[in-house]
């Protein structure tokens, strides 16, 4: 059940609400792709481009965003891991999701640097910080409403520490 209820939190999150007549798998590729709509659509309405780096700018955009999805669906395997584990986890396992997570973490760093990069011949410094600012706000609310709802890891076998009643 808090497998569930874990699950059902990231695709709340994510905007959908058919969940439960999905599996978990189809629905994050549901929602991941109402997710790239908003998320597309976000940038365009905030950033003015000029019809020279328009299209330059969305082809470029479009193969970071296919690679970042890509981590996007790890991270939620990680996050079904965490589910079936959430209980009582091991050391082992414990060392195993922490490893994956910040490797995953480095990975995504470097693959929003070297696109970022890349457009410094798209984009004026001040429009490319601009669109920085946007991916970094847009993947924060993404990770915040992936794991808000996520309680600690249970090691002692107690009652998980649920994060949101503590901090209220």
């Amino acid at each position: 059940m808090q497998k569930f209820l874990i699950i059902l939190a990231v695709f709340v999150m994510a905007g959908t609400t058919d969940v439960y007549a999905q599996t978990s798998a189809s629905a994050f590729e549901i929602s991941n792709q109402s997710r790239e709509i908003q998320r597309r659509a976000t940038v365009a309405s905030n950033l003015k481009l000029s019809p020279k780096e328009e299209d330059k700018f969305w082809q470029r955009y479009d193969t970071y965003r296919a690679q970042a999805k890509i981590s996007e669906k790890k991270r939620f395997g990680l996050i079904s891991e965490l589910a079936e584990n959430i209980s009582l986890m091991s050391e082992k396992e414990a060392d195993s999701l922490t490893t994956r997570a910040l490797k995953l973490e480095l990975n995504n760093k470097k693959l929003k640097q070297k696109h970022m990069l890349g457009l410094k011949r798209v984009l004026d410094d001040a429009n490319l910080f601009k669109y920085y600012q946007i991916e970094t706000k847009l993947d924060a609310i993404f990770e915040y409403g992936l794991t808000k709802n996520i309680p600690l890891v249970s090691t002692d076998g107690k009652k998980l520490i649920d994060l949101q009643k503590v901090s209220k």
